[in-house]
């Protein structure tokens, strides 16, 4: 198996107890960290600091030498409303080497105040990054959108190769995102069909013009990303076997990913991607699904996933 790391910490049973409104705490020490906000308790001190970033600052670093730690005796002030740094400088900088001593034992060093950088899931190493094909078989469901390739800006060709015993077999074939937004292609009523949905404000949709034959085939699409900057416009072509049987333009694509949900492959198995298609069992294809190729296009290899941040946070 794979070994594990040991999960730290104090047990609170003791607090279900009878007795528990006399007994002790048994927490006497803890720190504190996020994006480089730092706080060590203890013995019923606390020393803290909010490190430079306001909420609202997604991207960049600030210098940690410049913040303002502040120093707390909870024993008689709870509330934390008589800050005692500069009249204890020495109890401060005790607090300060424990907050670090307890940093190296517990893995939170060095410290890294990186905040979209640290969030986005696809600047960290995947299998996908750097692949031109990818193949997707039956149950595949519930991919995280971080953890799956990326499609956004980048042209791609899905296609799903499928039996269809009658033009009564429908259902999502793949699909990516949800409500909020994603892309679904999908069977319905005989015809191929293909959604966009940007951000629930604009939405796009093309049907076949022919019908499925039945029997087997390869249904899919091809997407044309017209622009290298992030959210721009792009050409979809709905394949049948290869022959282009439907088109659309995208106005607007979603310029970094479409939101936290998921990728499925024969099903929409969370929030629908479109308004459109049944909304019963996640419109689950009642066909028959071999597998799904994804081609991506040289556009998904031009940048790495550190300066596809950097064009995207450039373009807010």
């Amino acid at each position: 198996g794979t070994p594990q790391k040991k999960i730290e910490g104090v047990s609170m049973a003791y607090t279900f107890d009878e007795q528990r409104e006399s007994a002790p705490s048994t927490r006497t020490r803890q720190y504190f960290e996020m994006f480089g906000n730092r706080a060590i308790y203890d013995e019923g001190w606390l020393a803290a600091c909010r490190h430079g970033r306001l909420p609202w600052v997604t991207a960049g670093s600030y210098s940690f030498d410049d913040d303002v730690w502040e120093l707390y005796d909870l024993t008689n002030d709870f509330s934390e409303a008589d800050d005692l740094a500069e009249q204890m400088p020495e109890k401060l900088r005790n607090m300060q080497d424990l907050f670090l001593v307890e940093a190296a034992k517990y893995n939170v060093l060095p410290l890294d105040d990186r905040f979209a950088e640290r969030l986005d899931v696809t600047l960290r190493p995947s299998y996908f990054y750097g692949r031109k094909h990818v193949t997707f078989f039956p149950g595949m469901v519930r991919l995280p959108e971080g953890s799956g390739p990326k499609f956004s800006n980048v042209s791609h060709k899905v296609s799903v190769a499928i039996e269809m015993a009658d033009l009564d077999e429908s259902g999502v074939l793949f699909c990516v995102g949800g409500d909020t937004g994603g892309f679904s292609v999908f069977v319905e009523n005989g015809k191929l069909g293909y959604h966009y949905n940007y951000f629930d404000v604009e939405r796009y949709e093309a049907r076949s013009k022919e019908s499925i034959p039945t029997g087997a085939s390869n249904l899919g699409f091809e997407f044309q990303n017209q622009t290298n900057k992030p959210g721009g416009p792009a050409a979809v072509n709905l394949l049948i076997n290869e022959k282009v049987v439907g088109s659309l333009h995208v106005v607007h694509q979603t310029p970094n990913r479409f939101g936290i949900e998921v990728m499925d492959v024969g099903v929409d198995s969370l929030s629908p991607v479109s308004k459109t298609y049944p909304r019963g069992e996640g419109f689950a294809f009642t066909g028959v699904i071999k597998r799904v190729d994804i081609y991506l296009g040289d556009d998904a290899l031009e940048t790495s996933p550190e300066e596809n941040l950097c064009m995207v946070l450039a373009s807010d």
